[in-house]
């Protein structure tokens, strides 16, 4: 269970660019280390073929993504999800990690609200 918390842990900081403050990252700690073990086991071997849904999307796109992520490769990232689709919009967080919804969260708001309003009036 020890190494189990500590790897979730890593895991967790690896998040984000700025750390949250100790209550947040607290709960964030909490809430994964309650993942099942068959999630668990199961989520490092899911794939998603992007290559088979972007390209097929009949709704508009939009990719956030922080400018420090520790996880994805930001900009080959969008550029490959631009070049299976070309209406792909993107914002990229320079200030976050792999969490933008938390460590930029206004902005990270401002621009779903925004975005959402941009279908209404599109569709």
């Amino acid at each position: 269970m020890r190494t189990h918390l500590d790897a979730v842990r890593d895991f967790l900081a690896l998040n984000f660019a700025k750390q949250p403050d100790t209550a947040t990252f607290e709960r964030l700690l909490s809430n994964a280390a309650m993942a099942s073990w068959v999630m668990t086991r199961s989520v490092p071997s899911m794939t998603v073929l992007a290559s088979e849904g972007l390209p097929k999307a009949q709704v508009p796109v939009l990719l956030l993504y922080g400018g420090k992520d520790n996880l994805v490769n930001t900009q080959p990232s969008i550029d490959r999800a631009r070049s299976l689709n070309p209406e792909v919009k993107s914002k990229i967080y320079e200030n976050s990690g792999h969490a933008p919804f938390l460590e930029e969260a206004q902005r990270f708001n401002q621009d779903l609200a925004k975005f959402t309003d941009s279908i209404g009036t599109a569709h």
